[in-house]
């Protein structure tokens, strides 16, 4: 019998199966998150020998069917896949060691893309804990990871509490509102900033399957 506990069993399946988009989109998330200091490694609860050899065992497990796939991908991305899905993992197997704000932060890549962790923070708690505008740029910065790869990116506060939009100044480009319930909308270069802002105002959203992100792993 495997000692890694069931609802962390649970986890590791779902991410396994997550798309190859969705997995990238993690893995910058996480990393911008660290650089921005809002992700400290140093808070990953570790784990007994026994128990990281189990856990990390079954993590390459499930990823094996897919490691061709993950390979052809971006460069590394099999290796980030079960890096963040290991690190996640050690955090929900020992839940009970960190605050709720700690456990907020070092799960929000994947509740992100729709997973729910076992005593999952509330969203309108996970709202309070996390700055608003980050919280938002985080959702922007991850759905514009899969429309364009290594996007620059610069940020714009929106007035009336709108939220905030994300500016793609490549050629070709684009601008994604996004509002504080995470929805948005993504106009291309050719709309300038004041319609689409008139737009995202009135309402007008671009459905997440636009993102190439299943509905059922997202929770905006």
């Amino acid at each position: 019998m495997s000692v890694v506990p069931p609802d962390v069993a649970a986890f590791i399946t779902m991410a396994s199966q997550m798309p190859g988009r969705t997995l990238d989109a993690i893995r910058w998330a996480t990393a911008s998150a660290v650089a921005a200091g809002f992700y400290d490694t140093s808070m990953v609860p570790a784990l007994s020998a026994p128990q990281f050899s189990a856990l990390n065992k079954q993590v390459r497990d499930a990823f094996a069917p897919r490691a061709e796939e993950l390979r052809a991908g971006r460069p590394g991305g099999l290796r980030s896949a079960i890096s963040c899905t290991t690190r996640t993992a050690q955090v929900i197997w020992k839940r009970d060691r960190l605050s709720a704000d700690q456990y907020a932060s070092l799960t929000a890549a994947f509740t992100a893309h729709g997973f729910a962790p076992p005593d999952h923070i509330p969203q309108h708690l996970r709202r309070q804990l996390i700055p608003d505008e980050n919280r938002l740029i985080a959702v922007g910065r991850a759905l514009f990871a899969t429309l364009a790869d290594d996007p620059a990116l610069s940020v714009v506060e929106l007035p009336d509490g709108l939220g905030v939009c994300l500016v793609h100044t490549a050629r070709g480009g684009g601008k994604l509102y996004v509002a504080p319930d995470e929805t948005a909308l993504f106009v291309g270069s050719s709309v300038d900033f004041e319609s689409g802002l008139e737009a995202f105002r009135d309402g007008s959203r671009t459905p997440l399957e636009k993102f190439d992100i299943d509905p059922g792993q997202t929770d905006a």
